[in-house]
């Protein structure tokens, strides 16, 4: 189908919109990024990398966004990012959407494509050690779908040495059997509609209970599934603390692991 000239420049003229983000600028801007690639199953997969100022190891957070992508949910990921990196961590921005050419993704797409997500994820962790030449266990930043990836790649998996799932969850345990998991913090609105709280994060919370694993919770009663801009400060800076005081802890993760019964 062939856009008019006008319908061309509407459609551009949306697309900037939607692309623009505004929450980026000021002090936050002076922070660049590296958009770096590795191939995952035969396509090249973008990740962005922030990098904090100063030399020596800096501990890694990896930020995974939601079923709307880079379009919707660029803007926050990349305060996000600059909140990480004034903190001193190292962050990389994973384009996953790209190894299924997914711009968003509603209920079907996620249910289709979780799988594949899920193993460019895994891929994308052992990349990062491999450029960092560490084997050093770093932190996952997901938001909605990206919070159900991050806890699903994190189960079992003593790379992974800290979970900050906000507006995620697991939505099958049968599917995904929760194992061995880093410390976990869990944030959620509780007037989220998209990913209701007695739907996933309560039930969520008792899974973990059974299981014996280690987590936090924050919790907005007021907030639904993007936050006002208050409380998504709060939970970024929860997010930064959390991950100050847990995501040196992986290789006492990586000791469990190895302890779990057969």
């Amino acid at each position: 189908m062939k856009l008019g000239k006008q319908k061309l420049a509407t459609f551009l003229g949306v697309l900037v919109v939607l692309t623009y983000t505004p929450g980026v600028r000021g002090a936050d801007a002076e922070i660049p990024f590296k958009q770096l690639s590795f191939e995952s199953n035969g396509k090249r997969i973008p990740i962005d990398l922030y990098e904090p100022a100063g030399d020596g190891a800096h501990p890694t957070i990896l930020l995974l966004y939601g079923a709307g992508g880079l379009v919707f949910d660029g803007s926050r990921m990349r305060v996000a990012a600059q909140r990480f990196v004034r903190a001193g961590y190292t962050v990389y921005l994973l384009h996953y959407f790209n190894q299924t050419r997914t711009l968003a993704a509603p209920p079907w797409t996620m249910r289709k494509n979780f799988a594949t997500w899920l193993q460019t994820v895994r891929e994308s962790i052992g990349w990062i050690e491999r450029q960092q030449g560490s084997s050093t266990p770093i932190g996952i930043y997901g938001f909605s779908l990206g919070g159900f990836l991050a806890l699903a790649v994190a189960s079992d998996n003593p790379e992974v040495g800290a979970v900050v799932e906000q507006a995620g969850g697991i939505a099958d345990e049968k599917s995904q059997p929760i194992g061995h998991m880093p410390s976990l913090l869990l944030v959620h609105g509780g007037r989220d509609r998209w990913v209701p709280f007695k739907e996933y994060a309560e039930p969520l919370e008792v899974a973990l209970q059974e299981h014996g694993i280690k987590f936090e919770t924050r919790f907005f009663p007021l907030e639904g599934h993007k936050f006002k801009p208050a409380a998504l400060e709060d939970a970024r800076a929860h997010a930064i603390n959390f991950f100050r005081r847990n995501l040196h802890d992986g290789h006492r993760y990586t000791q469990r692991a190895a302890e779990k019964p057969r």
